[in-house]
């Protein structure tokens, strides 16, 4: 099984450089959220630090039957088959519906668990984003909540 610094330094890497829309380093935001969870969480920590990895990168992801390997040029991350697949429902797909996009996400409950907390974290920093993303995210939690 991956450990959680494994899967930090490989979000690391992935979005090295990469910024937020308030200029902060994307690597930041995942960062304070896997924080917020307890050690004993541990595919929710990883699934936290991993989460924005697939959308914002060029990594890839490969679900196997009993594991899932994520790639980025030559490096590997080889992680459960349960954090490959909450990745792969967190990762919006390009043209997908956002409403869509929460439907799919509320299906897998850790990815929901892990989206809730991305979505409180953009909240609690409502000066870097507008007013309509905001409308947007409360109506996600309550999708995500229900």
């Amino acid at each position: 099984m991956t450990s959680y610094n494994a899967a930090h330094a490989f979000a690391s890497y992935a979005l090295a450089g990469q910024t937020d829309k308030s200029g902060a380093p994307l690597l930041a935001h995942a960062e304070r959220m896997a924080a917020a969870l307890s050690p004993n969480l541990f595919p929710y920590k990883v699934v936290a630090i991993l989460h924005d990895v697939l959308e914002d990168s060029s990594a890839t992801l490969v679900i196997r039957l009993d594991s899932a390997q994520i790639s980025l040029g030559s490096l590997q991350l080889s992680v459960t088959r349960e954090v490959g697949m909450a990745l792969q429902s967190i990762t919006r797909k390009g043209d997908e519906i956002y409403a869509d996009y929460i439907k799919r996400v509320s299906n897998n409950e850790l990815a929901s668990e892990v989206k809730t907390l991305d979505l409180e974290d953009h909240l609690a920093h409502p000066d870097s984003i507008p007013a309509s993303l905001q409308r947007r995210y409360w109506a996600s939690l309550k999708v995500l909540q229900a």
